[in-house]
């Protein structure tokens, strides 16, 4: 059976350099290895797309696919026609769609979710203790910095209250405990008690 589908791709993404935004990017995006193909020939088309980061150690653990009639829709997340959910697996080549069947001369538009792993540093100079986490997009951590309160906290330099996906939790055992989302985070904090 020759059945021509009409695919385009639109991705959500954000593509900015570690420390400065989000640790990796998607770029690349096929469907049967043709950047937004007018129509495809295959019922269970494949799919690839390729990770760009520029930190070190960064790459693809897992990936969630989704495949839609409804651009909107995508945009919001959902996939009326295939929602993989997530796969642990770091493929990005010849995906198979594995959703319901896609009708002929039908517009389908297509996004795939990356997750990657976490990466922390840490140091301390004198009094002063400073965390550098990078959280993969669609993920979030629980992240305990050594401190007296939360306000002796910063991230980026700038108090924790005001930083983009953080948000205080709790105080426990002599740490700030946060839940952070994506991206690049550089928490500080001084040990050293006022005068």
């Amino acid at each position: 059976m020759n059945t021509a589908l009409t695919l385009l791709s639109a991705l959500l993404l954000s593509s900015l350099a570690a420390c400065s935004g989000e640790p990796f990017s998607i770029g690349g995006l096929q469907c049967e290895m043709r950047v937004n193909p007018v129509g495809v020939d295959v019922e269970r088309p494949r799919f690839r797309w390729i990770m760009e980061a520029e930190l070190r150690g960064q790459r693809q653990t897992a990936y969630q696919l989704l495949v839609t009639t409804d651009k909107a829709a995508l945009e919001q997340g959902v996939g009326d026609c295939w929602d993989s959910g997530q796969i642990p697996s770091d493929q990005s080549v010849a995906v198979v769609y594995a959703g319901k069947p896609l009708t002929s001369g039908r517009q389908y538009w297509w996004k795939v979710r990356p997750y990657g792993r976490i990466i922390s540093n840490w140091k301390r100079e004198g009094d002063t203790v400073s965390l550098e986490i990078t959280i993969p997009p669609n993920t979030t951590a629980t992240v305990f910095v050594p401190a007296k309160d939360m306000a002796s906290v910063l991230d980026g330099g700038n108090a924790t209250d005001k930083a983009r996906d953080v948000r205080f939790l709790r105080m426990q055992d002599g740490a700030a405990v946060y839940a952070v989302g994506s991206g690049c985070h550089q928490f500080s904090t001084s040990r050293k008690e006022a005068p």
